[in-house]
């Protein structure tokens, strides 16, 4: 029975593809054609090439961090020293620890996002943030990548005996909601604590409470009223929350700034209108696409929703005369030099990057982390951003760039049909719900998806 499911299922997926192709065929000349319609000044293309020495970049770099532009609250300054006394022994000793092991194979923005609540809940509890990110591909690799200006959030500690878990030997509570009975992550327990149960009151009298966790719950934690009084108290805004969070613990560190410093005069500038795009193929054509038969880069007609989009964007953003980037990440190779071909004068992106899964792939290099590290935040440079609906890193990029009003246009398109047809079978990518195209979408600046609806699906923000 199983196997004509299989086979039935197949069978749907090939015509699907069929159809798709030639449904599609009519969007390349359209968009072949609004390409023309719509150029990019000059001086615009001038400012891709523009240099900016190491000062000025610093400076420039400095202006956007979410703390500096934002009021974060005064929860900042007076955390950093509560942290710190309690690293040094002057305070009461205790903790909150997010760990992380390969196993859970959850990547980098599912980890960063959920780690933001895991946080929060130290703000609430007076408790020291601890980050125990092992094995991807080295203990150290993310604060080498992301580090904080404000604590030390790094996992393992040298003493006299040599390095070990801070938590050995003192009282400790595991809170576990990585995966449920099916093996995927269940996280509406997490989210009905931090958006209805005393947080603060969790692992009140131990040393330390140890997070096992995929998913951020930041937006609708002001739902709490238990944590209203704190909420109001430390400062924090419901809309900036995510971003001043993620300011604390994770700006670029400078090897993070030089993987994308040829991007940077262009996607510093405040008068280029710079469109993020985030296409997510899958986990599987990143780690092992050559087992398919289908790939991406030969069917760039099926992400032309994404174009689109950001085309009407720039459109009701600036009019005709805008100067405008399309800044694309996507975690195909090939597909970023087909669209970068397909639309060479607005698509902004690294064609010669290391590009590989932080957590799955067999072969995880440090340049691979360095250039994930640096593409998240580089997604957080731009003003207005179209997703992948279902994908984590193009949401937490979006919510890191908290200009303050709805920025966000999700797309979705069926991303399992690439990974349907190869040797050893399908996988589905750990996404349950078949997504199909969805209709052609609002993509005026009033149509923005609303911070609800993108905080409270998949990976959360």
């Amino acid at each position: 029975m199983r196997s004509w499911m299989l086979l039935g299922g197949s069978l749907v997926l090939l015509l699907v593809l069929l159809v798709a192709r030639n449904h599609w065929r009519h969007e390349v000349t359209y968009l072949m054609h609004t390409q023309d319609a719509v150029s990019i000044r000059e001086a615009g293309v001038a400012r891709r090439h523009r240099h900016l020495d190491t000062e000025a970049l610093s400076k420039l770099v400095a202006a956007r961090h979410p703390i500096a532009r934002h009021t974060c609250g005064p929860w900042v300054e007076r955390y950093a020293k509560l942290h710190a006394g309690i690293l040094s022994g002057a305070e009461l000793q205790r903790y909150a620890i997010i760990r992380y092991r390969r196993e859970w194979e959850n990547g980098l923005a599912d980890r960063l996002a959920t780690s933001l609540s895991v946080l929060l809940f130290a703000l609430v509890s007076d408790r020291a943030f601890l980050f125990d990110f092992a094995n991807s591909p080295s203990d150290d690799v993310l604060w080498s990548g992301l580090s904080s200006h404000f604590i030390d959030w790094r996992y393992r500690f040298s003493t006299e005996e040599g390095i070990e878990g801070i938590e050995e030997g003192n009282s400790s509570l595991v809170v576990n909601w990585n995966t449920g009975a099916d093996g995927f992550s269940d996280p509406q327990e997490m989210i009905d604590l931090f958006t209805h149960g005393d947080l603060a009151a969790v692992g009140a009298d131990v040393h330390s409470v140890i997070w096992l966790a995929e998913r951020s719950v930041i937006y609708n934690s002001f739902d709490n009223p238990l944590l209203k009084s704190k909420l109001e108290e430390l400062g924090l805004q419901r809309e900036t929350a995510f971003a001043c969070l993620f300011d604390f613990l994770y700006r670029p560190t400078e090897a993070t700034v030089r993987v994308v410093e040829p991007l940077l005069p262009t996607l510093l500038d405040p008068e280029v209108l710079k469109i993020g795009v985030q296409i997510r193929v899958g986990d599987w054509q990143l780690v092992s696409g050559h087992r398919y038969f289908f790939h991406p880069d030969a069917y760039p007609n099926f992400f032309n929703h994404f174009f689109e989009c950001a085309r009407e964007l720039e459109r009701d953003a600036a009019g005709d005369s805008a100067v405008a980037v399309w800044y694309l990440i996507t975690d195909t190779p090939a597909l970023r030099r087909h669209l970068q071909a397909k639309f060479p004068e607005r698509v902004l992106a690294d064609v010669t990057g290391v590009i590989e899964h932080t957590v799955k792939s067999e072969k995880r290099s440090n340049q691979g982390f360095l250039q994930a590290c640096a593409e998240l935040w580089v997604f957080s440079l731009t003003d207005y951003q179209v997703v992948t609906l279902k994908s984590g890193f193009g949401k937490v990029g979006a919510a890191v760039s908290s200009p303050g009003h709805p920025h966000v246009f999700s797309i979705s398109y069926p991303m399992q049909l690439f990974n349907a047809f190869g040797l050893g079978g399908p996988a589905f990518d750990n996404r349950k719900e078949v997504t199909l195209w969805q209709s052609a979408r609002s993509c005026r600046r009033d149509g923005a998806d609303s911070y609800e609806m993108i905080c409270s699906s998949f990976t959360g923000c």
